[in-house]
């Protein structure tokens, strides 16, 4: 008798609590967003731009950290770089912060490659010499497995 009264109270608990979860609007949260990030690089490499665009923005707003706003920039950049959009690598590269997640130098590398295709040698030359600066002046190494995994993961198609 005890253990069904527990368990009808524990029922009741559980529904009030859905209830009032779904009162305020709280999604579940999977908190899987490696496999989330990746679903949306797959969703770019088939040119769904839109659904990628989508499952990145819930990631962020999910998220809320420089790390994830880094690597979602990268990826975007990347994506930008593709498809020959090099004024929107630009800025997205120029908006990211890297340093969260240790490719910093990275981004500064892809920053220069677009202001060269476009055409701003002297700019991509002033950006890459004040990068070997910091470089020499920093005593960590960088990620370079990582680097290499976004730099090849949107080469040229």
């Amino acid at each position: 008798m005890l253990r069904s009264l527990a368990l009808v109270v524990f029922l009741a608990l559980l529904r009030t609590a859905s209830v009032a979860r779904a009162d305020i609007g709280v999604r579940p949260v999977t908190g899987d967003f490696d496999a989330e990030f990746a679903r949306a690089a797959d969703f770019l490499e088939r040119g769904d731009r839109g659904q990628a665009e989508a499952i990145l923005g819930e990631i962020q707003r999910r998220a809320q950290q420089r790390a994830w706003d880094a690597r979602i920039a990268l990826l975007l950049a990347g994506d930008d770089e593709r498809r020959q959009d090099h004024a929107a690598a630009e800025r997205r590269l120029r908006a990211a912060e890297a340093t969260a997640i240790g490719l910093e130098p990275y981004r500064h590398d892809r920053l220069a490659r677009v202001l060269e295709t476009q055409g701003r040698e002297a700019e991509a030359d002033r950006l890459c010499n004040a990068q070997r600066y910091e470089r020499s002046a920093s005593s960590q190494n960088e990620p370079l497995l990582t680097m290499r995994f976004y730099e090849n993961r949107y080469a040229s198609s």
